[in-house]
């Protein structure tokens, strides 16, 4: 248990010194790559890197994809089966689902955790992806030795009324691209290199549109992207 806990807290170090601001400058590296249905017949796209345990699995924030998680994945395969996840509705994976919710994601990542195996898992997630492994956690009862959340701010005793929550969407579903620069832009550190920044506002903002706002909560509803 020490030894596991030690892990834990070496990835979370990894995570943290990698990059807080997550991107995707580089590639990974060759990697093995597979699609596994979810428990709804989503097509699923995930990335397999490196060997040893306890197996890692990266998941992604809002209107991202595996590719921000490249940076981390080089450092830990050197010591870990790592394994990156699309999301439905983001990257390689599949669309058509009616609502994008964290239950739903939650399923995504147990059915890629099901796929390549293993009783000895660590999730780590991203923004958004820190809700969907905190839901993936549940579907994997006894297999998860620990979660890692990164860049998520989450204060379980704030209530959000539905009019905050309808203001928040408002501008992602009236113009989802134009919003979605300009929310990815006040997340980003100033001294972000110009390059680096105008790829990842662009990246997100090219994300469907209908996926996101239906991953805020508001299905169906934008009339960008």
């Amino acid at each position: 248990m020490n030894h596991e806990r030690a892990t834990i807290r070496t990835i979370h170090i990894l995570c943290f010194f990698a990059g807080c601001v997550l991107v995707a400058a580089t590639a990974a590296g060759a990697g093995t790559f597979g699609v596994v249905p979810s428990a709804d017949g989503t097509p699923i796209a995930y990335e397999v890197h490196g060997s040893g345990e306890p197996t890692l699995i990266l998941v992604h924030g809002w209107s991202c994809d595996a590719r921000y998680w490249c940076e981390q994945v080089t450092h830990l395969a050197s010591r870990h089966r790592v394994v990156t996840v699309d999301l439905a509705g983001h990257g390689h994976s599949g669309t058509g689902r009616a609502d994008y919710t964290m239950r739903s994601f939650g399923g995504d990542v147990r059915a890629v955790a099901d796929a390549v195996g293993g009783d000895r898992l660590i999730l780590a997630g991203h923004s958004m992806g820190a809700l969907v492994i905190a839901e993936a956690a549940r579907l994997l009862p006894g297999r998860i030795l620990g979660l890692i959340v990164v860049d998520a701010l989450n204060d379980l005793e704030y209530v959000v009324t539905e009019e905050q929550a309808a203001g928040m969407v408002a501008p992602l579903e009236a113009d989802f691209p134009s919003a979605c620069r300009q929310f990815a832009a006040s997340m980003i550190r100033p001294d972000t290199g110009a390059g680096l920044a105008e790829w990842v506002k662009s990246d997100m903002a090219a994300a469907p549109g209908d996926v996101a706002v239906s991953a805020l909560g508001r299905p169906g509803r934008s009339t960008g992207k």
